[in-house]
């Protein structure tokens, strides 16, 4: 299989020129557009992580090298995603009453607990710790990415207060934050 990249960009672009040149531009075109672009982001994200992996020549350290540098570029779409997932964890009561108290209206010690061990860099226990709480439930992937030795330590909580964000922020009327 042959992929012509070129053609396909090409396509992208004339569609979007289309838009504007008959003003038909809807919000909804270019917002999938962008999503479409993100969400293929950081799948390539992922079959480079494999792709260096499994290479057992030299371009091992070449494909390493590029997908360090193209993970680094993605961390701004993975903490959007991340804040993303736990914001949308407040609708799945079981795991939302593990982190906060709503009669109490703060979060729960868990929460707390994970806060301070990400900001000791504490990796592997709050990796085994947001496990014990999704408990029966799907542990999100992208959840798991921020774990990835390949993000700084830095990045990392970045990451984990970026899902913690979501899944404590408040709620505005209409539920939406």
């Amino acid at each position: 299989m042959n992929l012509n990249i070129e053609n396909w960009e090409q396509q992208i672009i004339e569609f979007l020129k289309n838009k504007i040149r008959s003003n038909e531009i809807k919000y909804e075109d270019f917002e999938n557009v962008v999503k479409k672009y993100k969400d293929l982001s950081l799948k390539i994200q992922e079959f480079l992580e494999y792709a260096y992996k499994n290479s057992k020549d030299e371009n091992k350290e070449k494909l390493y090298k590029l997908y360090k540098k193209f993970s680094l570029q993605n961390t701004g779409e993975i903490v959007e995603k991340l804040r993303e997932i736990g914001f949308a964890l407040k609708n799945n009561e079981k795991i939302y009453e593990r982190f906060y108290d709503s009669e109490k209206k703060k979060p729960k010690g868990i929460s707390y607990r994970i806060m301070e061990l990400t900001r000791l860099g504490k990796r592997e226990e709050v990796f085994f710790t947001l496990l014990n709480e999704f408990q029966g439930e799907n542990f999100p992937k992208l959840l798991s990415d921020a774990f990835n030795p390949v993000y700084s330590d830095e990045l990392f909580k970045t990451f984990i207060y970026s899902f913690l964000s979501g899944i404590l922020g408040e709620k505005e009327q209409g539920g939406e934050e």
